[in-house]
C-alpha cells in the first residue's frame, strides 16, 4: 500500500511518514493523548514515527500543514530502509528539526 501511495504521492517515505507533510505528519498521537502501550522491544522504527508502537494511532486532527510548517522546520530527515524492500523494514532514522519549545 505504502508503494502505491508514493507513486500517486510523488513523494519520498519516511517509516510510515511521508517527506513533504512531514511536519503535520509528526503530530500523529495514540487514543485519549496516553502512552498506554509498552514501547515494542528491539528496534522497529525511530520513536518519531507511529510505526514504532504497537496498538492504535490517529491521524493529526488538522489539516493545515503552512501552520505546522510555521511552528517547524524540517531540516533533515534520514531513513535507513531495508534495501530489499523500501517501503517495509527500517534499520534506522533520524530527524533533525528546528522550532520552538514549550514547557508543558
Amino acid at each position: 500500500m505504502a508503494e502505491v501511495m508514493g507513486q500517486a504521492l510523488n513523494d519520498e517515505y519516511c517509516a510510515g511518514l511521508w517527506q513533504r507533510r512531514l511536519s503535520l505528519e509528526l503530530c500523529w498521537y495514540p487514543p485519549n493523548q496516553r502512552w498506554s502501550e509498552p514501547i515494542p522491544s528491539g528496534y522497529r522504527a525511530p520513536l518519531w514515527s507511529w510505526a514504532s508502537i504497537d496498538g492504535q494511532c490517529y491521524p493529526p486532527f488538522f489539516a493545515d500543514d503552512e501552520a505546522t510548517d510555521r511552528l517547524v522546520q524540517i531540516i533533515e530527515c534520514r531513513v535507513d530502509m531495508d534495501m530489499s524492500d523500501p517501503f517495509g523494514y527500517v534499520n534506522a532514522g533520524t530527524l533533525s528539526l528546528s522550532g520552538w519549545l514549550s514547557i508543558i
